[in-house]
């Protein structure tokens, strides 16, 4: 999961350093690398993160209190964060959320590699 998420970033800030120096000196190789590296490495950093929720779920289930995940407030106004709920939410948004960034991440891709040409119309 780090190592994914990490080989994504490299190119992509260095594709951001060069384009604020100068946006038309980016080498193509690395605009390829930026716009289209995702689409081994989302799904790879994706699964990554979800098989670490999924994984925690017994161990903040047992140990929530033993760990200090669940944080009780001193009245009735503050609300108490309990990880373990934390974690279900985060594991049942982000399944169904993840095609949503990846399907992002493509149509980026598409407006960046493939840009449509303006045809000037003449009079």
């Amino acid at each position: 999961m780090v190592s994914a998420w990490a080989a994504i970033e490299v190119p992509r800030y260095l594709f951001y350093v060069i384009t604020t120096i100068d946006k038309d000196s980016v080498p193509y190789v690395l605009q390829w690398l930026r716009y289209s590296l995702f689409v081994v490495l989302y799904p790879a950093g994706i699964t990554g993160e979800v098989l670490s929720i999924w994984n925690s779920l017994s161990d903040i289930s047992k140990n929530g209190k033993a760990l200090g995940v669940i944080i009780e407030q001193p009245n009735a106004w503050n609300i108490q964060y309990n990880h373990v709920i934390v974690a279900y939410i985060l594991f049942a948004v982000y399944v169904p959320g993840s095609p949503f960034m990846i399907l992002n991440m493509w149509n980026s891709r598409q407006r960046a590699m493939f840009p449509k040409k303006v045809e000037s119309k003449k009079a």
